[in-house]
């Protein structure tokens, strides 16, 4: 989407519908303003994460801008970019029902309770062996599981 690197942008002023007067942007991504780290205005805008925080969602909005920001780490891509939304019309975060809420306590449930000795554990128990640490050491699960797929395990 961005192949050059934020200073192969240049700088230009922007009339945009959520600011009083112009803003300095660094042209467009996907036909919306970009704005850069450090230089956007921070109100009426926010990225998901910020909403979020602020207990709110989108609400069927689009964005309606782009932060572009750059990584100096290796490994990374020069150029990232967030989805910028406004915050005047942003909706509150929707709360799941008490039958939602109810089911979602269940499944978590069952995610801690180990298919061999059937005892909830304080703690979510692997996917792949569905047991708790005691019962996977007591069946030697993982070097069972290690041998039939073929894996070296330490003797």
């Amino acid at each position: 989407m961005m192949g050059a690197g934020i200073g192969h942008r240049p700088y230009r002023w922007q009339t945009v519908a959520w600011a009083q007067g112009p803003v300095l942007t660094r042209g467009t991504v996907a036909g919306l303003p970009a704005l850069t780290w450090g230089r956007a205005v921070r109100y009426p805008l926010a990225t998901r994460r910020q909403l979020q925080t602020m207990g709110l969602r989108p609400g069927g909005q689009g964005p309606v801008a782009v932060l572009l920001f750059a990584h100096r780490q290796p490994n990374r891509r020069r150029v990232e970019h967030a989805w910028l939304y406004l915050t005047t019309t942003a909706q509150p975060k929707r709360t799941a029902t008490p039958a939602q809420q109810a089911a979602i306590e269940r499944a978590l449930a069952a995610r801690r309770t180990c298919r061999r000795c059937a005892r909830e554990q304080g703690y979510y128990l692997s996917t792949i062996s569905q047991l708790c640490r005691g019962c996977e050491d007591s069946t030697d699960f993982w070097r069972t599981h290690a041998t039939a797929h073929g894996w070296g395990w330490p003797a």
